[in-house]
């Protein structure tokens, strides 16, 4: 006989399904459940029930309570976990938005140097008297 906590029998499987053990030989015999046979026994497997008949999952949950504390526990704790997870990336995305509102005073203090440099540079080129040939701007010779 096959270990009872991983196998269903058909007539355990048409309990949590709400059918009749019959039923669950039909589907067994047309191939939309796999089974194995053993001593003129079938034997499914939990996971291939429960793949088949997600809806019968859910039942056995509301039956059994043990079960419901360890699933209410582990979303409990899933949930706790999520929360950190968020509260992290609402940390990570503030620090990102320093980050970015810092490289921003930085750009604007750049591009204000940039243009203080170039009116500098302007002003000279302006203001600098040209020399044509070995013409001086001076109008006095030097002697």
């Amino acid at each position: 006989m096959k270990e009872s906590n991983s196998w269903l029998t058909p007539t355990k499987a048409s309990e949590l399904l709400g059918c009749t053990s019959r039923a669950i030989t039909n589907y067994i015999n047309r191939g939309k459940l796999s089974a194995t046979r053993e001593d003129g026994k079938f034997y499914i497997d939990k996971s291939e029930f429960f793949r088949v008949f997600p809806q019968a999952h859910i039942k056995e949950q509301e039956r059994n309570p043990q079960m419901q504390k360890q699933e209410m526990e582990r979303m409990k704790l899933e949930n706790t976990l999520i929360k950190e997870m968020s509260n992290m990336k609402d940390r990570e995305i503030e620090f990102l938005k320093s980050q970015i509102e810092s490289f921003n005073k930085k750009e604007t203090q750049l591009i204000e140097a940039i243009n203080s440099h170039t009116r500098l540079l302007e002003f000279k080129e302006v203001g600098m008297p040209k020399v044509i040939g070995n013409v001086s701007w001076w109008p006095f010779k030097k002697r």
